[in-house]
């Protein structure tokens, strides 16, 4: 039952008033031609920031897990004989009030 600071999704993560960022090696497996400007592939890194938080997430003790949040990585599905499909699921429950909307405290 705790909150998750940043880098415990993303140990060498570091900001500033303006900017995140995330070294390519706290995501296993993105290499810079997939994170490249020009011609790099978005949706793979999106799935390797996905894979990365939900394994990071999964290897806390159970005390340390959030508890106004869930998370699951369903089994993949086959699509054809050489594509599969995965998905990963995060929700996050969050309070409301007049000006904001938050996440939930722990």
């Amino acid at each position: 039952m705790a909150k998750i600071l940043p880098t415990v999704l993303f140990p060498n993560m570091t900001s500033d008033a303006t900017n995140i960022t995330i070294p390519i090696s706290d995501i296993p497996g993105l290499t810079a031609a997939e994170v490249a400007i020009a011609d790099g592939n978005g949706a793979e890194l999106l799935r390797l920031i996905f894979e990365a938080a939900y394994n990071r997430i999964e290897a806390l003790e159970a005390a340390a897990r959030p508890t106004q949040m869930t998370w699951s990585k369903p089994a993949s599905q086959g699509i054809s004989s050489n594509v599969s499909r995965q998905s990963y699921n995060f929700a996050f429950n969050f309070s409301v009030d007049a000006t904001s909307v938050n996440i939930a405290s722990e």
